[in-house]
């Protein structure tokens, strides 16, 4: 890896660590008001520690580190493709998380369901957001 490649590392993960922290701090109180109305239980301090730290840890891993390893490596301009291939497995993998979540939160409910659901869908659309940017700079690549 190169020093450019190391500060796209380093840039990518500042933003990513920002915006899951601004996601974890909405989508964890949104969870436990959908789960309030079903008269479930809150999860222990220690679980909710262990779930979001494992979410925020998880979510910078898998939408910075890894594609920003990945496009130091590709050798494509101005996205390498292997990294779109990346998100389009990680956007239907999290679409198949969140669709098990969900039937598992309507049997059973539980804060950590309702939390994994809420997350899920804004990482859904952050991935999406992120393919539809990508094929925008891909084709204004092209026109130019």
């Amino acid at each position: 890896m190169s020093a450019s490649d190391l500060e796209m590392l380093m840039q990518n993960t500042g933003i990513c660590v920002l915006v899951m922290g601004v996601l974890l701090g909405i989508s964890w109180p949104l969870a436990g008001a959908w789960i309030s109305c079903k008269n479930v239980a809150p999860p222990t301090r220690r679980e909710a520690v262990r779930d979001l730290s494992l979410c925020f840890i998880l979510s910078v891993l898998c939408f910075a580190i890894v594609p920003s390893i990945i496009e130091s490596y590709g050798h494509t301009y101005p996205i390498s493709g292997g990294t779109l291939g990346y998100f389009l497995i990680v956007g239907g993998a999290l679409l198949l998380i969140v669709w098990h979540q969900l039937l598992a939160c309507k049997t059973q409910p539980s804060q950590r369901s309702a939390f994994i659901v809420i997350m899920g869908c804004a990482t859904v659309g952050l991935v999406m957001f992120l393919l539809w940017a990508f094929f925008v700079a891909i084709a204004g690549s092209a026109l130019t």
